[in-house]
């Protein structure tokens, strides 16, 4: 008799230990889950932060090479023989259209080497576009900045002392100062956000002939 109760009372005790043990794993599985939750919440904030630093920077870096680009276009605008500068609209564009002559300087391909035209536009796509136009009349499209919703000129009259939004070819001159205000789109869980360039161009007035 008692040989049969120390035999039940040992069943009931494995019983009690497999009890023990389902209730551990499933506290160590309910633990895990929530470490595994933790971790992939860590990572995914890391990555979209990641990935949201890679994009400010890459507009950074895009943004500082439009500005060095149009550095040396409008401070090698020529205003000899005969000042070509002025703006005019057409419907390719979403903003008016900024048309002159530069020193190009020396290229690879001599046809844009030296004084050529270039005009600097924003398209249907919302792209800022510098096109050059070789003496040969071939054209060159380089991508300034891409993503704008708008572009602005402010041109300083020094003769009218006022500025104006837009520069007839009727004025048959350049003005001394221009002010470039860009508006890029928004950005996903972003405002929009807008910067300025300034410019001080070469004159008739700041020509010295000798």
């Amino acid at each position: 008799m008692s040989s049969s109760f120390v035999s039940i009372k040992k069943k009931c005790t494995r019983k009690r230990k497999c009890c023990l043990t389902l209730l551990e794993v499933v506290i160590a599985l309910f633990l895990t889950a929530i470490l595994l939750t933790e971790l992939f919440s860590a990572y995914s904030l890391f990555h979209r932060v990641h990935i949201k630093i890679a994009l400010q920077k890459e507009r950074y870096l895009m943004r500082q090479a439009a500005q060095q680009r149009l550095s040396q276009v409008f401070g090698s605008i020529r205003t000899m023989p005969v000042p070509d500068f002025f703006t005019t609209f057409s419907p390719l564009s979403r903003a008016p259209i900024l048309f002159f002559s530069f020193d190009n300087g020396t290229d690879l391909n001599p046809d844009f080497s030296n004084l050529i035209k270039g005009a600097l536009f924003l398209d249907q796509q919302q792209r800022l576009l510098l096109v050059s136009y070789s003496r040969s009349g071939a054209q060159r499209t380089d991508l300034l900045l891409d993503k704008i919703s708008s572009v602005s000129f402010a041109f300083f009259d020094s003769v009218g002392l006022q500025s104006r939004s837009t520069w007839p070819e009727s004025l048959k001159r350049v003005p001394p100062m221009l002010t470039m205000t860009i508006q890029e789109l928004p950005r996903e869980k972003e405002t929009a956000r807008s910067f300025s360039f300034a410019y001080f161009l070469e004159t008739e007035s700041s020509v010295i002939a000798y």
